[in-house]
């Protein structure tokens, strides 16, 4: 997955009960070598704080990683009905 799935996404991928931590930026490089423009982030608990932390990791690994633009990130709640359908 790492070495061939992640790099050949297509223009979106989704995303359930990754914490974005700093320990996952290899997975962040993987998807930067990709075509991926939007990224949607499930979350839970959903907390401003954890958006917030959630969206300040994500963006600052991407940085590190890659002159691209950052993909536009979306955060659901993953206990939202339907979410894993």
């Amino acid at each position: 997955v790492y070495e061939r799935v992640l790099p050949s996404l297509g223009s979106r991928l989704v995303t359930y009960g990754w914490s974005c931590s700093d320990q996952d930026q290899h997975i962040v490089r993987a998807i930067s070598r990709g075509n991926v423009s939007a990224v949607a982030l499930s979350v839970y608990p959903v907390t401003e704080a954890t958006v917030f932390s959630m969206r300040t990791s994500f963006e600052r690994q991407w940085q590190a990683v890659t002159s691209r633009p950052l993909p536009n990130l979306t955060f659901f709640d993953a206990a939202s009905p339907g979410a894993w359908n």
